[in-house]
């Protein structure tokens, strides 16, 4: 956020002027200025900080859902080559069979997304570093 103090017309924070502290509502002074800048700079730090974090705790996520996927992605291949086999061999039952291992596959597949979603999701709610470095990813 950029603040500064005019003389004149007192402190700009987020582009609109304050002629007393809007917490407070006292003029300004020297001190509250410089408290009030400090505080305002630290807070937007931590604040980047945080959404640092987040990032890359959000970017974990999504390689542990991906490697996850991809490691499972043979189960996929199989399926589909054996319900092949089975049509071709004119067996439908067998086919019907092996699409239903195939649904049940891809199904599983989802939970693993609707997962990283919610995880997302989860991190996107903590506030505090604390909270993202203690934050378990579990799939």
């Amino acid at each position: 956020m950029n603040i500064y103090y005019d003389n004149n017309k007192g402190m700009s924070i987020a582009g609109n002027f304050w002629l007393v502290h809007p917490q407070t509502g006292e003029q300004w002074s020297k001190e509250s200025v410089a408290q009030f800048i400090a505080e305002t700079q630290l807070e937007t730090e931590e604040n980047s900080e945080v959404e640092y974090l987040k990032q890359q705790v959000i970017t974990r996520i999504k390689q542990l859902a991906y490697s996850k996927l991809q490691s499972e992605q043979w189960r996929v291949e199989r399926a589909k080559e054996r319900e092949l086999s089975e049509r071709l061999n004119g067996n439908e039952e067998g086919a019907a069979t092996e699409r239903a291992n195939l649904l049940a596959i891809l199904q599983q597949r989802e939970v693993v997304r609707e997962k990283s979603g919610e995880l997302e999701a989860a991190v996107l709610s903590l506030t505090s570093q604390a909270e993202l470095l203690e934050f378990v990813i579990a799939f």
